[in-house]
């Protein structure tokens, strides 16, 4: 059963189509996904368009099997569907525990989902009443994560966000997204793929706006589907 499916989407910006009829199923029972290509695959507009943030021009995006395409971004979001952008959404003049106040999404749980976030990043209870700006850039990275988390999600788009972090962080980020628990990981990433693929349970490649495989991480290692995709070997 899919938790959520994208189907003959076609989406871009004002009028440059960027995705060209992509279908992408999100099964009930996986615990993470990859999705890589190339530089301009599309990755990136994939994520916002299923949140709402790109033009779509035709196609339909289900969540439980019921349609969300023209939901805007909020309203997912309250449906379980987290984003955390290439592009950090932290607020700098706010301290750590402000940011994550400000991105809860369910005042009743506000104390437990901080808990959680706190719980899973140990480093942020240390500087939660410091201002996110002084914050190194993969604490930052952490705070935007538990921003995510903060809304509760079913499943979680992740936008390379161990992008320029240090090797020693990285590896604890990922350690610590993969062991998330009730919710699936959704993890865009490019170069540096092979060892997310082994912490996923399927992934998607796209090139030139288009799907070219979705299926098994091993498989596609296997055949060489993502060494063709992203340096044409």
């Amino acid at each position: 059963m899919s938790k959520l499916e994208v189907k003959g989407l076609v989406s871009g910006y004002e009028d440059i189509e960027i995705l060209h009829s992509i279908n992408l199923t999100i099964e009930e029972d996986i615990n993470a996904m990859a999705i890589t290509g190339p530089n301009g695959a599309g990755k990136s507009t994939l994520l916002k368009s299923i949140m709402g943030i790109t033009d779509i021009y035709s196609g339909e995006i289900n969540y439980k099997g019921n349609e969300i395409t023209n939901k805007s971004p909020e309203e997912k979001t309250s449906l379980g569907i987290a984003l955390m952008p290439q592009k950090s959404n932290v607020f700098p003049s706010l301290t750590v525990n402000k940011n994550l106040e400000a991105s809860c999404t369910d005042e009743n749980k506000l104390n437990e989902l901080i808990k959680d976030v706190y719980e899973t990043f140990p480093i942020l209870r240390e500087y939660e009443n410091h201002r996110a700006s002084n914050l190194s850039g993969g604490e930052t990275q952490m705070l935007a994560l538990g921003s995510a988390m903060m809304t509760d999600p079913k499943i979680m788009f992740l936008d390379e966000p161990c992008s320029g972090i240090q090797p020693s962080i990285s590896s604890e980020i990922k350690q610590k997204v993969f062991s998330l628990e009730n919710v699936i990981i959704v993890w865009i990433v490019a170069e540096d793929y092979k060892e997310i693929f082994e912490n996923t349970d399927k992934c998607a490649v796209l090139s030139g706006g288009e799907k070219i495989f979705e299926g098994y991480s091993k498989k596609c290692i296997d055949q060489g589907i993502v060494e063709k995709a992203l340096f044409g070997e």
